[in-house]
């Protein structure tokens, strides 16, 4: 509802979780005849929005995708299928937090429209909180057990430290 309130026909929202707790989440509203072949043809990896977002920390409209990676002759038929399919520009919010997880709002217009560049703020806020809903509702990763040292080890290293020599181990 808030995408179409700001002018956007169509949205997406992917969540994926690394690790041994691997979990994923994916809702859009794209045409069913896009998602069939985004998902038939296990386009996430490849998706040329998801790899210019892996080079961003803001968001970037698609027409500048170009700008974060070179576009293949795969990636443009990519974006043809989904023109023809009734995508058409767009913007994307990415997210990603090392080592636990990655994220991604999309916000699509149809062919012939215009994305809202007076909102774009906003839309990126919006893409952020979706983005840690979905982060929420699986649940983040683990904490990973640090390594602690033992109280000979630190003795050691704080004699190393400033240059002594240790002479006992």
């Amino acid at each position: 509802n808030a995408a179409r309130r700001m002018g956007f026909d169509h949205f997406a929202l992917a969540f994926y979780r690394r690790g041994g707790n691997a979990a994923s989440m994916l809702f859009h509203n794209y045409p069913d005849a896009w998602a069939k072949v985004y998902v038939g043809f296990d386009l996430s990896l490849t998706d040329p929005f998801r790899r210019a977002g892996e080079r961003s920390i803001t968001g970037f409209q698609w027409r500048d995708v170009d700008r974060y990676i070179a576009l293949s002759r795969g990636d443009r038929q990519i974006l043809n299928v989904a023109r023809e399919s009734g995508i058409g520009d767009g913007f994307t919010v990415p997210r990603h937090l090392p080592g636990e997880a990655t994220g991604s709002c999309y916000f699509a217009v149809s062919p012939r429209e215009v994305v809202p560049p007076d909102i774009l703020h906003t839309v990126e806020i919006l893409g952020a909180i979706a983005i840690a809903s979905a982060r929420e509702l699986i649940g983040p990763s683990p904490l990973a057990p640090r390594p602690a040292l033992t109280e000979r080890h630190r003795e050691c290293v704080l004699w190393a430290a400033p240059g002594q020599v240790v002479d006992r181990v």
